[in-house]
């Protein structure tokens, strides 16, 4: 299998169980990396034969970044970083039919005092 990395995602999101964390979004950082087969894109040098990443990554944006959200309506909300996970994951999945699995992980810095990060990693498989 091969795979397709996204590294250090930034993402603005209203995350947290405490209703403080929910007053602002806050900066996480997402990693993501998609497997599937490459075999086609490295013959044949064509977008068309591979993920296009950066609409992944819109697509991500557009359902769970808070300063993606058409004005008028209602950013998500996640009180978890797994929820967040998920949604990432299955965003994934749905993207392309040609992804076969996808590794995802969040990770929401200053989550506790005296950690540089706290990270969740979720693996999901068609």
């Amino acid at each position: 299998m091969d795979f397709i990395r996204i590294r250090h995602l930034q993402l603005s999101v209203f995350l947290g169980v405490y209703a403080k964390e929910q007053l602002m979004p806050r900066p996480v950082v997402a990693d993501i990396e998609l497997g599937l087969d490459l075999s086609r894109a490295v013959a044949s040098d064509a977008l068309s034969d591979t993920v296009d990443y950066d609409a992944l990554s819109q697509a991500i944006r557009s359902v769970c970044s808070a300063d993606a959200t058409p004005i008028g309506a209602d950013p998500m909300r996640y009180a978890l970083v797994e929820r967040l996970a998920g949604d990432i994951a299955d965003i994934c999945l749905a993207f392309d039919s040609r992804i076969e699995s996808v590794r995802v992980t969040v990770g929401k810095p200053g989550a506790i005092v005296g950690a540089e990060t706290v990270e969740i990693e979720l693996s999901r498989r068609h």
